[in-house]
């Protein structure tokens, strides 16, 4: 079986919530940095032709560029699905439930699965029964509540408990666009508990339930608009499987963590992106997702692609070379306040290609600095200087975490991620 790949941009509304949520998985893409914007008023720079046409045929072997190492998703030491036994859940007169119940199907023996979970211990998992809830579905519902709909199915036993018992089970829930879902946050990182509404703050999200005398994870996929150019349904499928993997190797994501990163106070891009995220996460910007068999899927966070040096979503993409630059120093830097501190970008790409358009755009945290760059121009093998400088108001122990952007276009673009801190 051949899985094509695809790429879409999704939406800012529903950017960088994550670190805010109860849960360490929903699915909230990292922020989508405006085409050529840079902290500083430096003017926006030209999206450059991606072609390679002009390179000679008699030139040198091409090397990649040395760079610093990705991020490396740490194993918090929680237990896994390590063969999910999928149970969906639809309601009546839901006109998606025979493509869903397909896609489930499909996606537990996928080589899409086999990609994303090999390394983590996860392998091919079982479809464990489909339930269609009586209709119609409710205009408005809390997490709570979907799990005592669950909690209650699994006891008397309108919704199957997996032949293994419910260690592999992953019930996953899909919600019609007529209904809002309202998930409470408890501010695991700091934050103060809040509401907030699907399709407006989130997509989709995965948790554990704990009631009724049961221990289980679930799954909740609301039908959102989608981000072009994938269709609705498409875009479903896209924030399941983003979903099954991270419940696959996070299932219990706040009492018995798992694969997710955890702030660390020497690493940019903990700061950058938060505490609590997991493998599927890092590959939403730019979104980009497999096809196979009539469905889709959305890529993964790899370590060991990661580690190799080249693209860290897998599965591989072929027809997107990787490129982009690295930073250093690599580690979160202490500036005084008024002070500036300069970083070494070094660019790289897989293949030959033409330059890319560097700029900056703030990530995470509430210190307020300007940037600017030696040169927004860069290719495989170059360097530029990005000097960040601190206001002289600011006040002590805030960060700022940046993303340095590699940029084509508005949907071909790579982030980097730098943070300074008031000492």
């Amino acid at each position: 079986m051949t899985l094509a790949l695809s790429s879409v941009c999704t939406p800012t509304r529903r950017c960088w919530v994550i670190a805010t949520l109860l849960l360490a998985g929903c699915e909230t893409p990292l922020p989508f940095p405006d085409a050529g914007s840079d902290a500083t008023s430096t003017p926006d720079a030209p999206l450059l032709d991606t072609g390679v046409d002009a390179f000679a045929r008699d030139a040198p072997p091409f090397v990649v560029a040395p760079h610093e190492p990705f991020l490396q998703v740490d194993n918090q030491g929680g237990r896994t699905l390590p063969h999910p036994a999928v149970v969906t859940i639809t309601y009546e007169g839901d006109v998606r439930r025979a493509a869903l119940e397909s896609f489930a199907s499909w996606i537990v023996g996928s080589e899409w699965l086999a990609a994303v979970g090999a390394e983590y211990g996860i392998g091919a998992g079982t479809t464990a029964g489909s339930v269609v809830l009586p209709g119609p579905a409710p205009s408005d519902i809390s997490d709570a509540e979907i799990q005592q709909i669950l909690a209650n199915g699994v006891v008397d036993g309108s919704i199957p408990t997996p032949p293994s018992g419910l260690e592999n089970a992953l019930f996953m829930i899909y919600f019609p666009a007529e209904t809002t879902v309202h998930l409470d946050s408890v501010g695991t990182c700091g934050e103060p508990p809040s509401e907030i509404l699907s399709c407006v703050v989130f997509d989709a999200y995965h948790s554990e339930a704990h009631t009724s005398g049961l221990d289980f994870a679930y799954a909740v996929m609301p039908d959102c608009p989608p981000p072009r150019p994938a269709t609705r349904l498409e875009y479903t499928q896209i924030t399941a499987s983003h979903e099954l993997i991270e419940a696959a190797t996070d299932p219990f994501p706040v009492t018995d963590r798992a694969w997710q990163t955890y702030p660390s106070e020497t690493d940019p891009w903990t700061f950058a992106i938060g505490c609590g995220i997991e493998v599927a996460d890092l590959c939403t910007t730019p979104l980009q997702f497999v096809r196979g068999d009539g469905h889709v899927a959305q890529r993964s966070w790899s370590n060991r692609a990661a580690a190799a040096g080249g693209d860290p979503c897998v599965p591989i993409d072929p027809d997107r070379p990787y490129y982009g630059v690295s930073a250093s120093p690599a580690t979160v830097q202490h500036v005084a306040p008024g002070e500036s501190v300069e970083f070494r970008l070094s660019g790289w790409s897989e293949v030959p290609s033409r330059d890319w358009v560097l700029s900056a755009t703030p990530l995470n945290g509430t210190l307020a600095v300007t940037t600017s760059f030696s040169t927004m121009l860069m290719n495989n093998g170059g360097t530029a200087t990005l000097r960040v400088t601190v206001p002289s108001d600011a006040l002590p122990g805030t960060h700022a975490a940046l993303g340095i952007v590699s940029q084509r276009s508005p949907s071909d673009f790579r982030l980097w991620a730098v943070d300074v801190a008031t000492p």
